[in-house]
């Protein structure tokens, strides 16, 4: 057995018993370089799988463990000079590293925190650290060994990991953001940006519109792609056979999701039947579907969240324009600054609350989770359902969306689904060009070139919107309901398939035909251009 994979003595007796082929101990873990990311979440997925891919990927096959904690994930792996140049080679033992990724507030943490170390102020995020973990804590752990996938290789997971009472404590080495750092809150200014920060443009990430799946499935009847309650609306044949195949998906209009999200409609009377009645009344739909009460709920995010900061450019124009519709503020024990997750509960929809603000992606499907249960966090529809509605990108894995917490669908938008066909095709518009990003050589907190910690910024920013590592990746987000969701490589990567694309081409070559970045400098504000090219040096200037 290799030594990334050796058992610990405390933990010897758990992992035989589990079965698990992988391990990690505490040792290997202090001897491990340790790299630290802050930012956006929606991406979370996206950056543990470069580590887990089968292409590109950073991880040894066969060394390979994750342990996840409240917002916090450590991926600890052998790596070798077989998968990243500048390691020691697979003969000399590679190198054991630690990648930290915090999940705790959003994109903003990807740009602050590297900016104040920049400019030589202290500035520090959380992490988990397993070197405080007990025998105790990595049996609260748990193993669960995961199959290797097309795209993946074979790892280890410790889902359920506690952070101890005093969490590590560090400034982190480099950062990712849903956005250019200019629109995110509080917003740095673009002087500090130029003057300290290196930012490149990266992968673009595709957006939808999640509503709890009580509403989904009210809206299918609705709408008349599913059997109607009252029989009177015959449904599709695929979709009376199969309600989650995607050519079942609802719609709704960019003006009703404004008016949701603005809390401008303040029920779901203003969404209608294809008959023109009332959706809460509509004789079209099954009682399972109809909500307890006709409040709109809404789960948000922090408004450090990259993915808030989307959805209020595009959607609300907010952070782009002045005077325009705000999106709902948070009414219950959660609000917009929260860097400790407060999700909905039984008591605040009792007591009238109707908006969250989730810290993570994580949290805000979780928030969505409970409104669709009325409150219970078990999964149990004794109370009856709610109908909400959310903000997440389509960066979705087959296991947010089973057991008991299957809280919620993305509808389409305009009639069209969030698809990365959708998008490469123009046809669906709501994506983001994100930013990667690192202290600029030479200020204070900057990595040389000669560390193997910037080797694997360095690797991370070359590699992960190359078209053969997004196609591999995406393969974690494929088939779901609405279709294949996931992130594109931006025009430019390489050479695009004609439109317009199949699923099928989409998956195999995930290459967009539109860009917020075309000038060399990202502008989510801006509507998406179609281009050719992107400029060879995507790195932003301001």
């Amino acid at each position: 057995m290799n030594r990334i994979n050796k058992l610990a003595a405390a933990t010897a007796a758990l992992l035989v018993s589990s079965g698990s082929a992988y391990a990690v101990d505490t040792t290997h873990y202090a001897g491990a370089i340790k790299v630290y990311y802050g930012g956006a979440t929606a991406t979370d997925n996206v950056l543990e799988n470069i580590w887990e891919a089968k292409v590109k990927g950073i991880c040894k096959p066969g060394t390979i463990d994750v342990y996840r904690a409240a917002n916090q994930r450590v991926v600890l792996c052998n790596v070798t000079s077989t998968q990243v140049a500048g390691f020691p080679t697979d003969a000399s033992g590679g190198q054991d590293v630690a990648f930290h990724k915090e999940s705790q507030g959003g994109s903003a943490n990807g740009v602050l925190p590297l900016i104040a170390l920049a400019k030589g102020q202290a500035n520090t995020l959380q992490w988990l650290d397993l070197s405080q973990l007990t025998a105790g804590d990595l049996t609260t752990c748990g193993t669960t060994a995961v199959g290797a996938t097309t795209s993946l290789n074979a790892y280890t997971d410790h889902p359920t990991c506690p952070v101890r009472p005093t969490p590590l404590s560090v400034s982190p080495n480099a950062g990712i953001a849903d956005v250019e750092p200019v629109i995110l809150s509080p917003p740095p200014s673009k002087t500090d940006v130029t003057n300290n920060l290196s930012v490149k443009s990266g992968v673009q990430i595709v957006f939808g519109i999640p509503v709890t799946t009580s509403l989904y499935r009210a809206l299918q009847q609705a709408q008349g792609f599913v059997l109607s309650a009252d029989a009177t609306s015959p449904g599709i044949a695929a979709c009376n056979t199969n309600n989650d195949d995607p050519s079942c998906v609802p719609s709704l209009t960019r003006s009703q999701v404004r008016a949701l999200y603005a809390q401008v409609s303040t029920d779901w009377s203003s969404l209608t039947d294809k008959n023109g009645a009332a959706l809460p009344a509509s004789p079209l739909v099954s009682a399972a579907n109809l909500p307890a009460n006709n409040n709109v709920y809404i789960c948000r995010r922090v408004d450090s969240s990259g993915t808030e900061a989307s959805f209020e450019s595009f959607l609300l124009r907010q952070r782009c324009e002045a005077g325009t519709p705000a999106m709902a503020t948070p009414d219950d024990n959660s609000s917009v600054n929260d860097t400790v997750n407060n999700s909905p509960s039984a008591t605040t929809i009792a007591n009238g609350s109707l908006v969250n603000a989730a810290v993570s992606s994580g949290n805000q499907r979780t928030c969505m989770d409970i409104i669709d249960h009325n409150g219970s966090t078990t999964g149990s529809t004794a109370g009856g359902r709610l109908w909400g509605i959310g903000i997440l990108s389509t960066e979705v894995t087959s296991g947010n969306l089973s057991g008991a917490h299957d809280g919620f669908r993305f509808v389409a938008l305009d009639g069209v689904a969030p698809t990365i066909a959708n998008v490469i095709n123009s046809d669906y518009e709501f994506f983001t060009d994100n930013t990667l990003i690192k202290i600029k050589d030479g200020k204070t907190g900057s990595i040389p070139t000669s560390d193997l910690r910037r080797t694997i910024i360095d690797y991370i920013e070359a590699n992960l919107a190359l078209p053969a590592v997004v196609a591999d990746l995406d393969g974690t987000y494929a088939n779901r309901p609405w279709g294949n969701g996931g992130i594109l490589s931006p025009p430019g990567a390489g050479t695009a398939a004609a439109a317009p694309v199949s699923a099928a081409t989409a998956a195999t070559t995930p290459i967009g035909k539109s860009s917020h970045s075309t000038t060399g400098t990202t502008n989510n504000c801006a509507p998406a251009v179609v281009v050719d090219t992107t400029p060879a040096d995507n790195k932003q200037s301001y």
